[in-house]
């Protein structure tokens, strides 16, 4: 990630970014990840191959954010665009097995799950917010 980090992220903010964006494309897919200021609040940029871009809106929080805020925020604004992408065009992320829709993020007071829509009750991928 480039741009300066320290002054508004800490570390485990800008891990959980980064959890969201691997979370949504493979390595080979995303060519740079940066913060940018932004009148309205600090702009996640994700470049992709081809000169093509995606951002997500990194606040304003209502309350104090943690990392897991950001994870959900990132993730959820990310979510809506991949399938319109060229690298990743047409394709559900992250991909539900076996379904040709994406998982959805589930979110409870300790756990952060991806679950089929069609089965919330069955988490595919856990991510345990305590830890």
């Amino acid at each position: 990630m480039s741009g300066d980090l320290t002054s508004d992220f800490d570390r485990m903010t800008l891990d959980a970014i980064q959890l969201a964006v691997s979370a949504l494309f493979r390595p080979a897919e995303v060519v740079g990840i940066s913060i940018e200021p932004n009148p309205y609040a600090p702009q996640l940029r994700v470049e992709l191959p081809e000169d093509d871009l995606l951002f997500a809106y990194l606040g304003p929080f209502s309350e104090p954010r943690d990392a897991w805020d950001v994870f959900e925020r990132v993730f959820e604004q990310l979510q809506d665009y991949v399938p319109d992408r060229g690298v990743t065009w047409g394709q559900p992320r992250p991909e539900c097995p076996g379904h040709p829709h994406p998982m959805q993020l589930l979110r409870t007071e300790h756990v952060l799950a991806m679950a089929c829509p069609r089965e919330p009750d069955v988490p595919i991928v856990v991510i345990d917010r305590r830890s």
